[in-house]
């Protein structure tokens, strides 16, 4: 296997070490519990080694944009799946459009944004 292909592999582990190491902070319970936190610090030590590792052929920009892009999807996932958050999406538009004193649905009446609002309203 090249450099490249081991270091995506990496990549990839890493980014499940982080979401176990994510997902898991919602059972840690303000760690109170002794086993959330471990999976904790073994998930994201694991997950920084690795991403140290994909840095040997692909560039930090594009690694990191990756690492968090697909982290951040599959923490939501989990988030909706097992944790069952939803209505996530509404509940981070409406605290931006709070900051920005605006709304992403602000657009004119048509087809695109009933259903796009209907899209936000189901995650």
């Amino acid at each position: 296997m090249s450099i490249d292909a081991r270091c995506w592999v990496y990549s990839a582990i890493s980014i499940v070490s982080e979401v176990i190491a994510t997902s898991v902070l919602e059972a840690a319970e303000g760690f109170t519990r002794w086993w959330p936190p471990f999976l904790v610090g073994v998930g994201y030590a694991s997950a920084f080694y690795l991403l140290s590792l994909t840095l040997r052929a692909i560039r930090l920009g594009v690694a990191y944009a990756v690492w968090s892009g697909f982290g951040i999807a599959l923490v939501s996932l989990i988030g909706w799946a097992i944790y069952l958050m939803r209505g996530l999406a509404l509940q981070i538009q409406s605290g931006m459009a709070k900051k920005s004193e605006g709304s992403f649905f602000e657009c004119d009446p048509s087809i695109a944004c009933p259903l796009l609002k209907s899209f936000w309203l189901h995650l």
